[in-house]
């Protein structure tokens, strides 16, 4: 093509004011793969010749005919097949998946004043895919700089067209999938949805829950979900939008999909750490001991737990139920005396959290129970809420619970060496109080670049084994891939020196989102967890040479 900036600024201009841009003739003269590539055209026509087989060459005509349809629909073309005279032309196109034809078997060439008399008949004019699709582009337009992606979808035949695709790769390689749903399962099944939000995916974007949709007279239905983009997970939000005219003969909605806005993903990563965190959340009045079930542990379930209405129903059916380790039995009972929880709460809004061994199964796991003021908390309606985390991988990462001892737990809870809070998109420390605390805890000297003190620490106190793992550990790459793929909590057991001696020590890093600024952000536990760690591998090695 020659001239192509001229050409391409010719284009341009004619789709600013409206015009739709069709290569007519395709397959011949000037009308070309490269033309296809070059020009972003509205519509493909596909050249009369190509139906003009003979009996050498009908074989090889519809294996050609076939690819460029199957080409177009890959690109989301519509394509437009000239030259049909005869119904058995029209059947075959028809099978080969070509929905526009034109030619001589419908009508021959005719006067302006024939031609407006046809179409001033309604039953003569078609509102068909591109009719409808290409006058509305105008509208389209407007909205697809905010997406991500956007698809027109018939609701009845799942029919879509993308008339705006993001460059990461989907992961649906061709055929193209003929339907919506079909696109959507395809993309579900290349990992590009969650696996925790895959089952919600396919039932959002069914034409069942669309379907509904229209028939509820609802202009939009959101759902926020993750998505893969850049190589790693991030939260999506998916829209179906019912657009004002919509019609019997204009069934077209929109798909859409946008990256979350900063506070919608901090919120859900929230609701994902306190779901992944608390096991039992209930919001309990302190007055008369009715509760709201918020969350219910799964092994509750399954004993008719989530039932209960009252405070007291649940708490004794743990108790019945010989759930809480007999060394903690009395002490829970205080604790969970609901009069003596109001009253506590009343005096101060400091949450109250008592430390138990919960048998779930045939083991013993380490829970803790926290109880703190609701939001809606006042002298006249005392609204508690109630919290049972599991922390046994918080405090005895690989010990089996069986070795576990209450004082052997608390020895570990005191161990905890220093707290740092980190800005992870940044690289930073987010006070000058973590900077000193690494300097007075570790000897070792930064800046406000938190990796510039892990260095330090590595090149002078790790030991050489886990120098390369604990880099891996911090570094800002893995840990927004980890948070990406859903993870909130890491941990990492290493060994340095201290006072010129191997020590073992636990990191235990808490992942969230900043809302005010959408920041990844990082809080570091180090633990000391030499005496643990030197007890476990002693009761590793005894069990493997008793094996022996």
């Amino acid at each position: 093509m020659e001239n192509e900036s001229v050409v391409k600024e010719a284009e341009e201009a004619l789709k600013r004011n409206g015009f739709k841009i069709i290569i007519d003739d395709f397959g011949s003269g000037y009308s070309s793969l490269n033309m296809l590539k070059d020009v972003d055209a509205d519509v493909l026509k596909l050249d009369m010749r190509f139906l003009d087989f003979s009996s050498g060459n009908r074989g090889r005509g519809i294996n050609i005919i076939y690819s460029i349809i199957d080409m177009a629909r890959q690109i989301d073309l519509p394509i437009i097949v000239e030259g049909i005279e005869t119904l058995e032309q029209i059947e075959l196109l028809s099978m080969m998946g070509c929905e526009y034809v034109q030619g001589y078997y419908f009508y021959q060439p005719m006067s302006i004043e024939n031609f407006e008399a046809i179409i001033s008949d309604a039953n003569n004019v078609t509102t068909s895919n591109i009719h409808k699709r290409k006058m509305t582009r105008s509208y389209l337009q407007d909205i697809t700089a905010y997406f991500w992606k956007v698809a027109e979808v018939n609701p009845w035949t799942g029919e879509y067209h993308f008339i705006k695709k993001s460059e990461d790769k989907d992961g649906v390689m061709g055929p193209r999938p003929i339907t919506i749903e079909d696109y959507t399962k395809r993309y579900v099944e290349s990992g590009m949805v969650h696996s925790s939000d895959k089952e919600r995916f396919l039932s959002e974007t069914s034409m069942v829950a669309t379907q509904l949709q229209i028939t509820k007279k609802q202009h939009r239905r959101r759902v926020h979900l993750r998505c893969m983009k850049d190589g790693r997970y991030v939260w999506v939000t998916f829209e179906c939008i019912v657009p004002n005219v919509f019609s019997k003969n204009n069934p077209w909605v929109l798909f859409t999909w946008k990256l979350a806005d900063n506070d919608v993903a901090a919120r859900q990563d929230t609701m994902n750490i306190i779901d992944k965190t608390f096991k039992t959340i209930m919001k309990v009045d302190g007055l008369s001991g009715t509760c709201e079930i918020i969350q219910m542990d799964k092994d509750e379930e399954i004993f008719g737990y989530h039932i209960s209405k009252h405070f007291s129903t649940w708490n004794g059916n743990i108790i019945d139920n010989n759930l809480i380790h007999p060394d903690e039995l009395e002490n829970y009972k205080k604790f969970t005396d609901l009069r003596n929880l109001t009253t506590r709460l009343a005096l101060s809004d400091k949450p109250l959290r008592f430390q138990y061994r919960r048998r779930v199964g045939d083991i013993y796991h380490w829970v803790c129970m926290t109880v703190s003021r609701s939001l809606e908390y006042s002298d006249e309606y005392p609204a508690l809420m109630v919290m049972v985390q599991y922390i046994n991988y918080l405090y005895e990462p690989d010990v089996q619970a069986q070795f576990t001892t209450a004082d052997s737990l608390k020895s570990l809870m005191s161990s905890l060496v220093f707290v740092l809070h980190l800005d992870i998109t940044e690289e930073k420390f987010v006070s000058a109080q973590d900077l000193a605390t690494v300097e007075t805890e570790t000897g070792i000297v930064s800046d406000d670049r938190y990796m510039v003190g892990v260095r330090h620490l590595v090149e002078r106190s790790v030991l050489p084994e886990y120098k390369d793992v604990y880099l891996a550990f911090m570094n800002q790459a893995w840990l927004m891939e980890k948070f990406g793929e859903g993870n909130t909590t890491l941990s990492f057991e290493y060994e340095r020196l201290i006072n010129g001696k191997p020590a073992w020590e636990l990191i235990l890093m808490l992942l969230y989102r900043d809302k005010a600024t959408g920041h990844l952000m990082g809080t570091e536990y180090v633990y000391n967890i030499d005496k643990q760690k030197r007890i476990e591998m002693d009761l590793k090695a005894s069990l493997a040479a008793d094996k022996n």
